[in-house]
């Protein structure tokens, strides 16, 4: 009776995972219409309502995973697995934050001009590699994957690069052209919105590691890989 219990507790947890982790892609999707398209009401509404269900499933999710160590006594296997779901919802909802904050700072940013045609192409850029990066480091725990847990960890480098060719192209690119007051800001928005980038790219990297942690009982989070 208990074991079916247990069974039945794990399985929901699995489902309500599941669907953060769905929530938090569907948000990247919507900030990517946000760049493509430019400011729309109806997306940002719907930015706030996916943030909303995601911050309510974190608390439920967060008060179940301690009692379900309580009341089952896992054992090492279980008991990482389910230390790494507590672990990963918090970079889900780290990640989700980030992509609100992003959001944002779009509203206030103006990229219509040609002089923004190249930030907002490596924009895109960014933003379709990490949902993928994101997207793949969540299967990989899905499915105890460590190989494809450490490919994703290899394959961020892309990212960080394309993010240091923003912030290096904004200290150079309007040297010589007069600054209006919109371009100023543009400038702040297109900084501080790659800076979200960055920090979601860390937690898609945690959110591999943790799989790592799974599979082979070793917390590697505190390490940068080699090689």
């Amino acid at each position: 009776m208990n074991d079916t219990i247990k069974k039945l507790q794990y399985e929901q947890l699995n489902k309500d995972f599941e669907f953060i982790s769905t929530t938090v892609l569907y948000q990247f999707a919507l900030i990517e219409e946000l760049l493509e398209n430019g400011w729309q009401e109806t997306t940002y509404e719907q930015l706030i309502l996916n943030e909303d269900k995601i911050d309510a499933l974190e608390t439920t999710l967060l008060e179940k995973i301690p009692s379900l160590l309580m009341l089952f006594a896992p054992r090492a296997a279980e008991l990482r697995k389910t230390i790494a779901y507590q672990e990963i919802i918090l970079e889900l909802e780290h990640i989700g934050d980030f992509l609100m904050d992003i959001a944002e700072h779009l509203k206030k940013t103006d990229l219509k001009s040609s002089d923004y045609t190249g930030f907002k192409s490596t924009l895109k850029k960014i933003l379709a590699q990490l949902k993928k990066t994101v997207n793949t480091a969540i299967f990989s725990f899905f499915r105890d994957d460590k190989m494809q847990a450490y490919q994703t960890i290899e394959k961020e480098h892309n990212i960080e690069i394309l993010s240091r060719e923003i912030t290096e192209n904004l200290v150079t690119a309007f040297l010589e052209i007069p600054l209006t007051g919109q371009d100023l800001l543009n400038i702040i928005n297109l900084n501080t919105i790659t800076y979200s980038l960055e920090k979601i790219r860390q937690d898609a990297i945690s959110i591999a590691k943790s799989t790592i942690f799974v599979t082979e009982g070793i917390d590697i989070k505190h390490q940068r890989p080699t090689g």
